[in-house]
């Protein structure tokens, strides 16, 4: 049996071990004196082409609608109706431009590169195109990433090389 004495010994040494080896206990750090990582927001929103005639924009700024509106107009023609599927503004395309065959096949290019040059124009770039749903009809998700745009330089050189960029994709969805 151990005595009192021995037990009171054993833990003056195991402590004064534990001190040794670690050295002195302190508070840990305050982190919310350390400056932030990252000091913007990401900010990503899609565009998702579904069924063989839909547009879904899905946490795409509001401000965004009426520019993807009129590329649609612009380069498809006409939008059979515009609702809200699940909180993400929907566009149903007249015809069948995702299905990439017959008479609207350069149209369906020309429109979804009007989309990618709409964005790209507000500061949205392309990240990545993938199948989310899986479904038979479903196209590509279109995923965009907010920054910056550059400044226009005074000349508008800058309107000048976007627009002929798209001239040059035009050429070959021909």
């Amino acid at each position: 049996m151990h005595s009192d004495s021995d037990a009171s010994s054993l833990a003056q040494l195991k402590a004064k071990t534990l001190e040794e080896l670690a050295g002195p206990v302190t508070a840990p750090p305050s982190y919310g004196d350390l400056a932030p990582i990252q000091t913007s927001a990401i900010r990503i929103c899609t565009i998702s082409l579904t069924g063989n005639d839909k547009i879904r924009l899905i946490g795409t700024p509001a401000p965004l609608t009426p520019l993807i509106r009129s590329a649609i107009l612009s380069t498809w023609g006409t939008i059979q109706r515009e609702s809200n599927y699940a909180g993400a503004h929907e566009f149903k395309l007249s015809g069948t431009p995702w299905h990439g065959q017959g008479p609207d096949s350069v149209r369906s290019r020309r429109l979804l590169s009007s989309l990618l040059f709409t964005m790209a124009r507000v500061g949205w770039n392309l990240l990545q195109a993938t199948d989310v749903s899986q479904r038979e009809h479903d196209k590509d998700t279109l995923f965009f990433e907010y920054t910056e745009p550059p400044p226009q330089s005074a000349s508008g050189s800058r309107e000048t090389d976007t627009a002929g960029a798209l001239r040059e994709v035009e050429l070959f969805a021909v």
